[in-house]
């Protein structure tokens, strides 16, 4: 009987352990990049450092990529980070300070 306990507990750790060591090479296999807007010419659109799929700013379905987190400093947008849907690669979108200049001008 404590034989075949030991054996089910084991047997349920190591299950365990396996799934949670899936889980983080899963979220550690997500790539991030940095994208500044100063840099981009045109309308604004870019492709997806990863995967090539083309990011437009006039696309609001969230069809090609979703908004994940704007942040903000005081009234001021400094960042906001999106996810490739195609990808799920975080792309920190940059440069809204010279936006926000030529705005006032």
């Amino acid at each position: 009987m404590t034989c075949l306990l030991f054996h089910f507990v084991t047997t349920l750790f190591y299950n365990l352990k396996c799934e949670i060591i899936n889980k983080v090479i899963l979220i550690e296999q997500k790539q991030a990049y940095k994208v500044d807007l100063t840099k981009i010419g045109g309308n604004g659109d870019f492709p997806c450092p990863r995967s090539g799929n083309v990011i437009s700013p006039e696309e609001t379905s969230e069809e090609s990529y979703c908004i994940l987190e704007p942040k903000v400093n005081g009234y001021r947008l400094e960042e906001v980070v999106i996810s490739c849907n195609i990808c799920e690669s975080h792309i920190h979108l940059t440069g809204f300070s010279l936006l926000e200049k030529l705005s006032i001008e």
